[in-house]
């Protein structure tokens, strides 16, 4: 895999990345899986982004002094997403990682997120959107599609992190539309997404060992695109 960035300015507060990199759309994507508390993903804000990749160009921008609290709260073991600027604006194939592009039609994704000190603790809100034409990769026997499989892909989210010191909180919401198998007509049609999560955990630290526990609680309606037959979740 390869990846270009490409500094416009000479502090690199503004830069460009190209080549197969992560789409930015919610925290928890942009978390690295040593960073990520929980070992899978979450489904309702990582089925709008399989692999959390894509092929194109993303542009980043974040202040030299928010740069630096980006990169802290992963140094601090605070499980923060890394420097993927404030905001973020990118163009992509929109067919998921490893995948070539297949009806030229490109997604746009936007993100803006905005970490700060509060007191003693460090919080961070953000808010993110992408909109596309996904067409899916095959289709089961006997299931009805669009003839060109080809589906409107679009959703909205919010998110908002309490980092743990030593308690924290980390929560996002999505809606938007997309593909979905209806079993009573059994074919694939486009329908409204809605789901997000909760995740509470509490940060200690004893003898140089870190404790770090947790609870998740996800929900989602919608479809899972980037599997045969988009199935219900």
């Amino acid at each position: 895999m390869l990846i270009l960035i490409l500094g416009l300015v000479e502090d690199n507060s503004l830069r460009l990345r190209f080549g197969q990199s992560k789409t930015p759309y919610g925290f928890i994507n942009m978390q690295s899986s040593q960073n990520r508390l929980n070992l899978d993903r979450d489904d309702a804000l990582n089925s709008g982004s399989a692999n959390e990749r894509d092929l194109g160009v993303f542009l980043y921008w974040a202040p030299v002094k928010r740069r630096k609290l980006l990169s802290d709260l992963v140094k601090l073991g605070l499980k923060g997403s890394g420097d993927y600027g404030c905001f973020g604006y990118g163009i992509y194939n929109g067919q998921n990682a490893n995948r070539p592009e297949i009806n030229n039609s490109l997604h746009q994704v936007m993100r803006f997120s905005w970490p700060f000190n509060l007191g003693s603790q460090i919080l961070e809100a953000g808010a993110q959107a992408y909109q596309g034409k996904f067409t899916l990769p095959n289709v089961s026997s006997g299931v009805k599609a669009i003839s060109d499989l080809t589906y409107d892909d679009r959703r909205a989210a919010a998110s908002f992190i309490l980092y743990p010191k030593p308690f924290g909180i980390q929560a996002e919401y999505n809606v938007g539309r997309g593909p979905e198998f209806n079993k009573i007509t059994d074919s694939i049609e486009l329908t409204p997404i809605k789901g997000g999560y909760v995740l509470l955990n509490y940060q200690a630290r004893y003898k140089g060992h870190i404790i770090h526990p947790f609870f998740r609680y996800t929900y989602y309606d919608g479809g899972k695109k980037a599997r045969v037959g988009c199935p219900i979740l």
